[in-house]
This record gives structure tokens, sequence and C-alpha cells, in this order.
């Protein structure tokens, strides 16, 4: 995959834009079932971590209606969906492997409408993310550069972990934007900036249990992905370390206040440690799929954990609450959702 690949999309999605308003345009499967199949690829189970990292990035700067920080985690949680569509179109030779089960892999998402679907949503959350700060569509068209950039810098080593970080980071930017709408944006992204980083820092030790299960399809497709370049166990061990130390860093920080977020963050921790550990012991992919499930409930656990502040406690108790029944059933359905 190649940024040849990204512009062959636009332009599909440009071409349907086209087709469906000269009425030439042809779905190809029906609507009800491609609706599924875009949900599905969207994978809501996931909104947890840019929500999260909006919440975080709101709760670091002064007190705003709470209104204005939720829906700078929605769209950041929206924006993760349309992500995933993108990444899903581009990841197919790989899905090929490691997810036969996806839609985009089963022919149920068509390049041109489903590419349209993304570019439409994506001008939509870039227009309210724009009501929230006027400097925030700037963030959001960072955001989008590196959705699209994220499957080519897998081809370069640690590049792909960078962007991913650099995205959730984004989302933390985004949600501290929201919360002081008539500071500057460079003063937004001094006051987040520590905030984001650790948001970063979190993301990227989830993707890497993400690299882990899939090393095998990211090889066939020629990604230079870590667990290819330093083998299973070192990897694991590497991302076990990063959570205890960003979980440390978090805690001594100021970013876990109150009950709930300490004990989040240190539950987060704990099944990374999990995780880790049966890659650990074994040293297969299989392994690393057996973990992912775990790592998911992690990731979700830590960054909510970051953003409990912006919600309080009991608020955040249900959100993490609801998020872990989501995850729950999307591995009910698939192995690797």
């Amino acid at each position: 995959m190649s940024a040849r690949r990204v512009v062959g999309l636009i332009r599909a999605g440009t071409c349907c834009l086209g087709a469906s308003l000269s009425g030439r345009a042809e779905l190809g499967t029906a609507r009800l079932d491609f609706l599924r199949s875009l949900l599905t690829a969207m994978r809501p189970h996931f909104f947890a971590l840019p929500a999260g990292a909006a919440l975080a990035g709101g709760a670091a700067c002064p007190a705003a209606p709470g209104w204005r920080i939720a829906t700078a985690a929605a769209l950041s949680g929206l924006g993760w969906g349309v992500g995933q569509l993108v990444n899903d179109l581009l990841d197919r030779e790989a899905d090929r492997i490691d997810a036969p089960d996806r839609p985009a892999v089963r022919g149920a998402l068509p390049e041109g409408p489903t590419m349209l679907v993304a570019m439409l949503l994506g001008v939509a959350i870039a227009f309210s993310i724009s009501l929230l700060h006027p400097g925030a569509v700037w963030l959001g068209l960072l955001s989008a550069l590196l959705l699209l950039g994220y499957g080519p810098a897998k081809r370069t080593p640690l590049l792909g972990n960078v962007a991913h970080g650099a995205l959730m980071a984004m989302a933390a930017l985004i949600g501290g934007a929201s919360a002081a709408p008539t500071s500057s944006l460079s003063v937004v992204v001094a006051r987040t900036a520590p905030t984001a980083a650790v948001v970063a820092g979190w993301a990227m030790v989830y993707l890497e249990a993400n690299y882990e299960k899939d090393r095998r399809g990211d090889g066939m497709a020629g990604y230079r992905t870590l667990p290819r370049l330093v083998g299973l166990r070192a990897s694991a061990a590497l991302r076990g370390a990063a959570a205890i130390a960003l979980g440390l860093v978090a805690y001594r920080h100021g970013l876990l206040p109150g009950l709930v977020a300490p004990g989040m963050m240190a539950l987060g921790v704990l099944l990374v440690i999990v995780s880790s550990s049966l890659v650990l012991g074994a040293g297969t992919e299989q392994a690393a799929l057996r973990g992912y499930r775990a790592s998911v409930h992690a990731a979700a656990l830590g960054m909510l954990a970051l953003g409990s502040a912006a919600v309080g406690d009991l608020a955040m108790l249900g959100v993490a609450s609801l998020n872990g029944l989501v995850v729950e059933r999307a591995f009910r359905l698939s192995p690797n959702p």
C-alpha cells in the first residue's frame, strides 16, 4: 500500500460523488447491508480511545460547559470510525491474512461509496470542530493527514506508532480547544501538551499489541512494524514496561485525580501486563491474538482514566462499563474485531 493508493481512493470517492449528483451511482449491494457493514467497519468498540483522549485534553484546560467537551469526545470517536473505513480499504491485503471476516475483505464495502461516506463524514466533523474553537480546524486537518498517512507510515519502522500516537494527541488537543474556546490555539496547545504526550504514549502501547497479533499479515503486506524487527517477545516486554512507566507518570503529574481514575489506570496497566505475559510465554502470533482482548480493554480503561476529571467519577464509571460491554460484544462476534 502506498500514497498512490490513498490518492486512488480519494479519486474513487470523488467519482462516486459525481455519479450520485448525476443520478448514475450504483451501490452494488443492498443499502441495509451496506449500512451494517459501514457500522461494523467503523469499529465503535474502539471509540473510547479517541473519545477518552479528547476528554483528557478537556480536563487539562479551564472549566467549560460539559457539553463542549462531550461534543469534542463524540466527534473524535466518529473521526476514529472514519479512519477505520479508510484503513480497511487500504489494508485489505494484510487483513486477508489476519482478519478475513472484515467487511472490506469480504467485498461488502465498495470503494467509491465507502470512500464517499468517509469524505462526507470527515467534512462534517471538521466543520463541527471549527464551531467548538476557530483554531481547532487546523487540528482536524492534521488529524485527517495523519489518518491518510498512517498506512504508508507502517512501511518505516516506528513511524506507524508515531503517527497513531500523534493522531490520539490531536484528539486530546481538540478536547482542550473545546474547553477553552476564547484562548488562542497556541495557549491551548501549551496547556494541553503534557496530557497529550501521555495520551500519545498510551495509544502507542495499545498499537504495539495490535501489531503483534497482525505480524504475519503485516509482513505479507510489506509493513515493517516493531514486532517484525525485534520479535514478539521483545515487543511485548517493551509495551509492558511502557505501560507501567506511563501509568506512574500520569499519577505523579496529577493526571489521575480522585479515586476512580487511578483504579482504572492500574487495572489498565495490569491488563497490559497480562497480555504481554501471554506473548512472552509462547512467543507466537496466536498468543498475541489471545491476549489482544485484554489489550483492548486496557487501552480503553487507561485512556478513559486520563479523561475522568472532565466528566466526574460516577459518569466515568458508567462510560467505562458501557464500553466494556461493547468491547465484549465485538469479541464475541470475532476474535480479531
